[in-house]
């Protein structure tokens, strides 16, 4: 009898050792996924606080409707109602990209407008908006071709990625 108990222990404490390596080796695996997981989140989250997601310059006035839709890889250009689309390089989008970074987003509509012909609709009404880490940001209307002055190299960068010549025509 006592052969037996010896026998049903040791089979016993066998799988008993199968059965907590087992578990053991769950647990390292499900925190090493929740670890990788964690990482992929932060890493995305930061990419995400560092770039800009969509850059408009809207041109408006009673018989003109322009809308300029900037993201990394496209140009989107609606004129009253009618959207082309074209490609944009890297560069081209780096050069914007740069500009943006050297403002203060939370001040842009702050930016005062030197000139006023918009109002008497001599000039088309212009707004800048610039989407960043799930924010917009919008400047405050000014005349087409003469921005505030914060906003001129970037407003000129647009200008020429759109394909706009200068002055606004």
């Amino acid at each position: 009898m006592a052969s037996k108990l010896l026998y049903f222990y040791k089979k016993f404490k066998m799988k008993l050792h199968i059965s907590l390596a087992i578990i053991l080796l769950t647990l390292i695996n499900c925190n090493t996924a929740k670890t990788s997981e964690m990482s992929m989140n932060k890493d995305k989250t930061e990419a995400g606080k560092l770039s800009v997601q969509r850059i408009s310059l809207s041109e408006r006035t009673r018989g003109t409707n322009r809308l300029f839709t900037i993201t990394s890889d496209n140009v989107e250009t609606n004129m009253n109602g009618t959207i082309t689309s074209k490609s944009l390089s890297s560069g081209s989008w780096k050069m914007i990209s740069d500009k943006i970074a050297q403002l203060n987003l939370n001040e842009l509509q702050s930016y005062q407008s030197p000139t006023t012909k918009r109002y008497s609709d001599a000039a088309l009404a212009s707004q800048i908006t610039i989407e960043k880490d799930g924010k917009t940001y919008g400047s405050s209307d000014f005349d087409s071709g003469n921005p505030p002055e914060e906003l001129k190299d970037l407003y000129l960068s647009i200008q020429n990625t759109v394909g706009i010549k200068k002055g606004g025509n």
